[in-house]
Formats: structure tokens, sequence, C-alpha cells
């Protein structure tokens, strides 16, 4: 029996772009390169199951980065604003990285992880 259908992901073009660059980038992370296309899969329209066959994952991973990418929307929104292309960079990352499971993504949140990655030189 399937669950209700999942909100669906919408990428601008400088996000996704951004997102296959992680995705093939070959010094990445193997989690963050699982998480880009996790993501893009997810903007293609695929189902959670779905995705979660074709890169071998459980379904809860799926749809628990589906949900953290929704969720920092409105930081990526503020970050596409910004004409620099490392600003959007820096906004996608924390977007699809690790962080405690009791914090939220809000734009206040994003936005200061967003500038302690820059001085970080992230």
């Amino acid at each position: 029996m399937q669950g209700p259908k999942p909100k669906p992901i919408v990428l601008t073009e400088r996000q996704r772009a951004e997102l296959e660059r992680i995705s093939r980038r070959a010094t990445n992370p193997q989690r963050a390169v699982t998480r880009a296309k996790i993501i893009l899969f997810a903007a293609d329209g695929n189902a959670n199951q779905q995705i979660a066959d074709r890169l071998e994952k459980p379904r809860e991973t799926v749809r628990m980065w589906r949900r953290r990418w929704l969720e920092a929307s409105e930081g990526l929104e503020a970050a596409e604003a910004d004409e620099d292309e490392r600003t959007l960079g820096r906004s996608v990352h924390p977007a699809s990285s690790d962080r405690p499971a009791s914090t939220r993504w809000t734009g206040h949140v994003q936005a200061r992880t967003t500038v302690r990655h820059h001085r970080a030189g992230l």
C-alpha cells in the first residue's frame, strides 16, 4: 500500500547545476553524492520508492532528504537571489548535509550557516 504522494521538488537551473556538479565530482564524499542524486531524482518526478530502488537506499533515507531539502528551500531561494554562484553552492551543501535531528533549517539558520561556511572558505 502506497502512502501519500510526496511534495514535489522544484529546482532552479542554478540549483540543478550545483547538485549535478556535486553528484559528478569524484572527490566528493559518497554520502553527498547520494544526497544530491536523491534531490535530482525527486525533482525529476520520481517517487520515493523508485529513487530508493535506483540508489539501493532505504525509502526512509529518501524521504528524509526530500523533507530536509524542502525545509531548506526558503534559505535556498534567498541564496538564489544572490548573483554569486559560490553563495548558492554554499547554501546547497548545508541543505544536503548532516545536522542534528532536533534542528530545522529556517531562513535564519540557513543564512547563519551560509555565512559560517563562507568564512571557513567552504
